[in-house]
């Protein structure tokens, strides 16, 4: 009998599309960049768009709130629901983006560390209203239209001011840059409230619906993880960027800008997953066959890709970079591929911790981490190494899922063979990184050993078929 793809493997194949083009826009955009502009534009044009990313967490997570509330309740509440959630969104965006850009005129107008200008409370806006949009639109099962949207908002965006810069680079400064960005935002907004509106779930009602509630139960917990994560994510570039210089933060970025990549899958499996753990009465044995399912399907495909990727990736970032390849680009490649490995598993976790309604037991375990984190980075800068920056990160990571697998053990299949897994392909990296090759194939072997004799194939094809 011939099984045929199932609706939640389409959708997931569906949401991690435009981040695989977007994989193609990064390969021809980034040695533009590199290669046309001078090392402080560029540097500009990348802290500019790491300050949208404020934007996450301003955002209070009204629209995961939503996604989450809206699979509990009828379609005619749901719609008076979602009409209320952007008006909030909304009100409280252009007060919270007004407060962030009064605070970084205030603070860095005259440090000359990036442009300051409108088009920053602009951008956050757009930013803010956009991720309530997104995560309604995905909670709908609206995957073709948010992924169509993410593709633009998050990687044409981004990447379509190369082509323009190989025409006449003298015009462009990464104020310019940013503002092209701004406006392939905007039209993603656009778009995805336009195919609410003509989908029916975006019309507007006289009485508002109070979202409060929710928020004060479970959107604030995740706002604190989501500014944890702003410290985790970002914190080491600003600091690279004071204290190591432009070049030294290109250096940096443009490897963990390639690596994070990897996250077009796990976060298309979020997206997936997220609104269907949040259903009503799902069994425990039905939340183990999702979880296990889709954390070993990224586990066992993706860690497979990125081991046969070991051997040619001196290679092929020689040929992509040209003359902007060193050495300590290539391994830094490899750092940040193994710690967004291990961020993708987590993540999914945290997905788990979220569609549970118990976001403050994650918050709780990134408040733990928060003070040796900021340690680790203080090391960093008296050192002034990017590799220290980037081995914190990795650190705090690996420690991060540990706690997370922990936790969450009764929801996965043989949760040991799990960490067991994923020690292994840690130790693939780290020796391959050290040039130990011996290590490094004797940790492939016994990873595809056990695979062969534990992949949870009944459980896979449960989910996925």
């Amino acid at each position: 009998m011939a099984y045929l793809s199932n609706y939640n493997l389409n959708n997931i194949l569906i949401s991690s599309l435009p981040g695989t083009i977007s994989i193609f826009l990064s390969i021809v955009s980034i040695p533009i960049f590199l290669n046309y502009l001078d090392p402080d534009i560029y540097a500009n044009y990348l802290v500019q768009h790491f300050i949208l990313s404020i934007g996450m967490f301003l955002n209070l997570n009204f629209g995961k709130v939503a996604a989450i509330k809206i699979q509990k309740i009828k379609i005619s509440s749901a719609k008076k629901y979602i009409y209320s959630v952007f008006i909030f969104s909304f009100g409280s965006g252009l007060i919270l983006s007004g407060l962030i850009y009064g605070l970084l005129f205030l603070f860095f107008s005259e440090k000359n560390f990036f442009d300051i200008n409108f088009s920053l409370y602009i951008g956050l806006l757009i930013t803010i209203i956009y991720v309530t949009a997104e995560n309604i639109t995905k909670s709908l099962g609206l995957f073709k239209y948010s992924s169509l949207a993410n593709f633009f908002f998050y990687s044409v965006s981004i990447s379509f001011p190369a082509l323009l810069i190989i025409y006449n680079n003298d015009l462009f400064t990464g104020s310019n840059m940013f503002n092209i960005s701004l406006f392939f935002k905007l039209i993603s907004l656009i778009f995805l409230l336009t195919t609410l509106h003509l989908k029916g779930m975006l019309i507007r009602h006289k009485k508002m619906t109070n979202i409060m509630e929710g928020f004060y139960k479970y959107g604030k917990w995740m706002t604190f993880s989501g500014i944890y994560n702003q410290v985790f994510d970002y914190l080491d570039k600003y600091l690279i960027k004071i204290y190591l210089g432009a070049s030294s933060m290109i250096t940096y970025s443009v490897p963990q800008l390639m690596a994070a990549k990897l996250t077009l899958l796990s976060q298309a499996i979020i997206s997936v997953i997220l609104p269907r753990l949040s259903k009503k009465d799902l069994s425990h044995n039905k939340k183990l066959q999702i979880l296990t399912a889709n954390i070993y399907l990224f586990l066992y495909l993706v860690g497979l890709m990125l081991i046969a990727l070991i051997p040619l990736i001196e290679i092929i970032l020689e040929l992509w970079l040209k003359d902007s390849y060193n050495i300590v680009s290539a391994n830094l490649f490899k750092i940040f591929i193994l710690l967004t490995f291990i961020s993708c598993i987590s993540n999914i976790l945290v997905c788990f911790y979220e569609a549970n309604l118990i976001p403050k037991k994650n918050t709780r375990i990134e408040t733990i981490m928060l003070v040796p984190f900021l340690f680790g980075l203080l090391i960093s800068i008296y050192f002034k190494s990017i590799y220290a920056f980037a081995f914190v990160i990795l650190i705090k990571e690996a420690i991060l899922l540990l706690i997370r697998v922990n936790f969450y053990k009764i929801f996965l299949w043989k949760y040991k063979i799990l960490l067991f897994q994923i020690t292994n392909f840690i130790s693939v990296y780290l020796f391959s990184l050290f040039n130990m090759n011996e290590g490094t194939y004797f940790f492939i072997f016994i990873f595809i050993l056990v695979m062969i004799f534990n992949f949870p194939s009944k459980i896979i094809k449960k989910e996925f078929y």
